[in-house]
């Protein structure tokens, strides 16, 4: 199929954004990354070349030579700068962090290269840091000195036929439009649910690989862990349903916290709501709300991947599972890039 639209793919990971922008009719030239664990799993889903590097170094010649020869076709710049700065509190502070200022870096090749599109997504602590304030002050102000129609605002991707609530700071630009506007999403007030994701996916054990399924793994429990989850009720249960002896010894006296995101640590996932927001350690069922709806086991990394709205065919090639747990973690849904860009490029 010819596609309009040619595409750059900066911090592209394994591929989410990229999947996402093909399918939204980009011809994606060329994914950057500096994980080179990636590689495959990038390269051979979506059939476009993966450049291992760091955007801090010069990469002027490669992206020029990626867009030859794309007759006159408009160019979109996607960017999901890690978040790792910005997710959660450091000791260092996000001051120190040597990725802080990773999306002024993208913005360098921004106003050289002057694409007609600009695509950016990052974690929402990004907007309500002074120091991601900071950086989006300058990086908005640069667009417009350059001619750019921008617009800023924090969607769930939810609301973009994700099942799964995961907010996210999304940047629009545009050079070539009179008015650019970050969408409501598609899904809004009808959010897909887990259920319609990875309700059709054979059972597992705790710690069992299906070969006939791509990537079916889910992890192993420890005999403690094997008791509690048994213990926790179906279908959205979790610790404050199983006795004080089963309860970890940081779970132990719920009275003190108030926090909703406290319960979610040996939680299973409710099957007719959206996932909770998937870490790089999604499938582990003791570092979030990772347990499965009704088996006694976290989710698989298949089941991770189709709550990011990875297809079934799309394959994480990785030996460990802890690996391709990173990888699903890190991704941008694909759906919610489809949608975003689509938007973006067709005004709909």
């Amino acid at each position: 199929m010819s596609k309009r639209f040619v595409g750059i793919d900066f911090f592209c990971g394994c591929g989410g954004m990229t999947a996402g922008l093909l399918k939204a009719g980009v011809d994606v030239r060329l994914g950057v990354d500096i994980d080179p664990i990636c590689k495959d799993t990038y390269e051979k889903n979506n059939g476009v070349p993966f450049e291992c590097a760091d955007v801090r170094t010069n990469l002027r010649t490669r992206i020029t030579r990626a867009l030859e020869k794309k007759h006159n076709r408009p160019v979109i710049f996607a960017a999901c700068a890690p978040c790792q700065p910005f997710s959660k509190v450091r000791k260092s502070g996000v001051k120190k962090h040597p990725d802080t200022n990773l999306l002024n870096v993208f913005l360098g090749y921004v106003l050289v290269f002057k694409p007609e599109y600009v695509l950016c997504e990052n974690v929402p602590q990004l907007e309500s840091s002074t120091k991601g304030k900071r950086i989006i002050k300058k990086f908005l102000k640069s667009l417009s000195a350059c001619g750019y129609k921008s617009d800023v605002g924090v969607v769930n991707a939810a609301d973009f036929d994700v099942p799964q609530n995961r907010w996210r700071l999304v940047i629009m630009a545009s050079r070539v439009r009179n008015v650019v506007k970050v969408p409501d999403g598609p899904t809004a007030g009808a959010q897909p649910v887990v259920r319609e994701a990875i309700g059709n996916f054979p059972p597992l054990f705790a710690g069992e690989r299906r070969d006939d399924v791509p990537n079916h793994w889910a992890a192993k429990l420890e005999t403690k862990n094997l008791e509690r989850i048994r213990a926790v009720p179906k279908d959205g249960g979790d610790l404050r349903s199983v006795t004080m002896r089963l309860r970890p010894p940081s779970r132990k006296n719920f009275g003190h916290y108030g926090h909703g995101g406290f319960f979610d640590v040996y939680g299973r996932m409710k099957w007719d709501a959206p996932a909770p927001t998937l870490t790089t350690r999604c499938n582990s069922y003791s570092n979030g709300r990772y347990g499965h709806p009704e088996q006694d086991r976290a989710i698989s990394i298949r089941e991770a991947a189709a709550l990011q709205t990875f297809p079934d065919n799309y394959v994480f090639h990785v030996g460990m599972q802890n690996d391709a747990a990173k990888l699903v973690g890190n991704a941008v849904p694909v759906n919610l890039a489809f949608h975003l860009a689509k938007f973006l490029l067709n005004g709909r």
